[in-house]
């Protein structure tokens, strides 16, 4: 399944249209409608990261093609997040103050450490 069926997948399941998500994500709407019609054909992946984070989804499920819950093998899912999308949790967190941002950050390193 290519990227932008299963990002319009995830939206329909979620309720969401892009206006929505554009909100949501701070991605602009006219950027996901191209998205999704395929207009952009190598999307950035921290673009990516913000859309999927929205619609309850990583990168590595959108990479794979595949819902964690279609998989028969769960075992292999990694939960830790992947460089950039630690890299989107801590811009998105910027207004926090600095020791719950460098708690945050400890945090999401320990999840890196333990995979």
């Amino acid at each position: 399944m290519k990227n932008r069926d299963l990002l319009q997948k995830w939206m329909t399941e979620s309720g969401i249209n892009q206006n929505q998500l554009a909100r949501l994500s701070g991605v602009p709407q006219p950027t996901i409608g191209r998205i999704l019609s395929g207009k952009t054909h190598d999307p950035k992946n921290t673009t990516l990261a913000k859309l999927v984070a929205h619609l309850g989804h990583t990168l590595d499920e959108l990479s794979s093609g595949q819902s964690l819950e279609l998989r028969e093998d769960k075992s292999t899912y990694n939960n830790a997040p992947t460089a950039e999308e630690l890299d989107y949790i801590l811009n998105y967190y910027r207004p926090l103050e600095l020791k719950h941002r460098r708690m945050l950050k400890e945090i999401a390193y320990g999840f890196m450490k333990i995979t």
